[in-house]
């Protein structure tokens, strides 16, 4: 399900954000109808010195990185997806309105009949882009996922970047339950049992996709 949360998600490297934020070690970006993770070197600079994971079963810090950023993903799938519809249905209806226009001058019998037909579909996308619209703000200001962890869970993180906002708790959460699930128990108790029981990521409010209006979250 994870996995399916976030399918066709593209990966990029770079030396540093392009918006110079120069203490970023990854950055998920959702722009322009497509989302990406973004992994900067700062991910690698502490790789001879430390390590992510239990003594046991240690991995490289940037694993944990990746994570984390995957856990923004997976948080904001359904976002995605809402925002996405929106865009599709938006520039259909831009299609429809040049289509429109076109036939505005003088028309055959058959263009007439074609023009009433974009005319209605023209009322049918006005009428659809207008709940959609109000879909977006809805979307764009909470997350299911991340409403329910905050409900169920104490809301902050397991690390100190993790007590900055619900979005950074869940995906440090996320990230420290996949590399070191007993470190999680430890810090945060509450949040092993919901993930163990995939609350991240039930299909009736999570709704893979890709594109969205341009937003960012960092780690």
């Amino acid at each position: 399900s994870e996995l399916e949360a976030v399918k066709g998600l593209v990966f990029r490297r770079h030396q540093t954000s392009p918006e110079e934020l120069d203490d970023k070690a990854g950055l998920y970006r959702i722009e322009a109808g497509r989302r990406w993770i973004e992994v900067y070197d700062l991910a690698f600079a502490d790789e001879s010195v430390a390590f992510a994971g239990s003594l046991r079963d240690p991995v490289p810090t940037a694993v944990r990185v990746v994570l984390h950023e995957l856990g923004h993903a997976i948080a904001l799938a359904r976002e995605a997806d809402i925002i996405a519809g929106f865009r599709s249905r938006a520039a259909e209806f831009e299609a429809l309105t040049v289509r429109f226009n076109q036939l505005g001058r003088r028309v055959t019998p058959r263009e007439a009949r074609e023009m009433r037909r974009v005319r209605q579909g023209l009322d049918t996308a006005r009428d659809q882009l207008d709940r959609l619209q109000r879909r977006v703000r809805e979307a764009t200001g909470r997350s299911e996922v991340l409403g329910r962890y905050q409900r169920e869970t104490s809301g902050v993180g397991p690390t100190e970047y993790g007590t900055t906002t619900v979005a950074e708790a869940f995906a440090e959460a996320f990230a420290l339950y996949r590399v070191d699930r007993a470190a999680l128990r430890r810090a945060q108790p509450s949040a092993v049992p919901f993930f163990d029981a995939n609350r991240h990521t039930d299909p009736r409010t999570l709704h893979p996709s890709t594109g969205s209006e341009s937003m960012e979250v960092a780690q």
